[in-house]
């Protein structure tokens, strides 16, 4: 089953995010982004993040664009050149240089499903659930907004500062995703 998912970053106050799928699960997904923040220092994450490019995909695509993206470039959708196409393959790569904006999905959780945020401002991952039918001010900054279903927005159910990741081994890291998953984790 397709899980939708967004990831990516918050630094200064402003989300930079992505769109995943199929693999949203924190036991795919989740996992993949723990397995990250673990192995990357802060001030790598930080650049990153700052570096990031969030892709308005009504924007015009340059051909500088194709020379620099062309390595996430995995086949063209519908016979022409798309963002979709030109950043395929960057999706769930935190190191990658550019991403579609998605930031608009999470606000409905009806089809976010999941969503994960290296929060640099704070130094910890958020990780968020879907299926938000109830607007909450203590269960995140999306969880209060209403989106076009009539669902809200994904609900922070966990933050885990950088250092604790860190300090995990991959079983436990395996563990906390599969916790997560079942929402046995609170916020």
């Amino acid at each position: 089953m397709s899980v939708d998912a967004v990831y990516g970053y918050r630094i200064n106050r402003k989300d930079k995010l992505g769109y995943s799928r199929p693999s949203g699960y924190p036991t795919r997904l989740g996992i993949k982004i723990i397995k990250f923040i673990k192995d990357t220092p802060d001030g790598k994450l930080k650049e990153l993040a700052k570096n990031l490019r969030v892709i308005d995909r009504a924007e015009p695509i340059t051909t500088k664009d194709v020379r620099e993206y062309s390595k996430y470039c995995q086949v063209l959708v519908s016979g022409y050149m798309s963002w979709y196409s030109l950043l395929l393959d960057a999706r769930e790569d935190l190191s990658a240089p550019a991403v579609e904006n998605s930031g608009d999905f999470l606000i409905d959780s009806l089809y976010c499903e999941w969503a994960y945020i290296v929060n640099i401002d704070t130094g910890k991952l958020e990780v968020y659930r879907g299926s938000n039918q109830e607007p909450s001010t203590k269960h995140g900054r999306y969880a209060n907004i209403k989106g076009d279903s009539g669902y809200y927005g994904v609900r922070l159910i966990k933050e885990i500062p950088f250092d604790e990741i860190r300090k995990l081994n991959d079983t436990q890291m395996e563990e906390l995703a599969e916790k997560l998953e079942k929402e046995e984790v609170n916020a």
